[in-house]
């Protein structure tokens, strides 16, 4: 085995890529990637991690064959290595978009009970803290999905 191909399926590796290929093509931004994903798994062979026994009494057409067959599964992992990082990134992005709207949904929700509520509240208190908890949401650039479901919470 070269050594690309040990790294790129070492256990952490393989680990990733199985993650990446129980990945749903509702989980992701772009579905190509989880198609892309599984025809590469298949192309490898699946995700079971390849192994190869070279011996000393073995000629060198068959050293050489097994050189060539760890050659072409250091490409094809490296399809796989690439199509799971893909997949990853689209959920990721997805996971990211639908956190900025359901916040977008609460933030607004919140500003009709802020508005239907004016006048009719003993503690304008209230108001006023909800009124601030809707100020710091829609300032909210995060890159994380989790910074909008915790400033979701917040606004509950």
């Amino acid at each position: 085995m070269t050594k690309t191909l040990q790294e790129k399926t070492g256990s952490a590796m393989m680990a990733s890529y199985r993650e990446a290929s129980r990945v749903k093509e509702d989980q992701v931004k772009d579905a190509k990637t989880v198609a892309n994903m599984s025809r590469n798994v298949k192309a490898a062979g699946g995700l079971e991690r390849p192994t190869f026994q070279c011996k000393a009494s073995m000629s060198t057409g068959d050293l050489n064959a097994k050189a060539s067959k760890a050659k072409k599964l250091d490409s094809e992992y490296a399809a796989v290595s690439k199509s799971a990082k893909a997949v990853i990134a689209s959920r990721d992005a997805k996971t990211l978009e639908d956190a900025k709207a359901t916040l977008n949904a609460k933030r607004d929700e919140a500003s009709k009970l802020l508005g239907d509520s004016d006048g009719k509240v003993a503690d304008s208190a209230v108001r006023d803290s909800l009124q601030k908890v809707i100020d710091q949401v829609g300032q909210i650039k995060a890159d994380t999905a989790k910074s909008y479901w915790d400033a979701m919470n917040a606004l509950q």
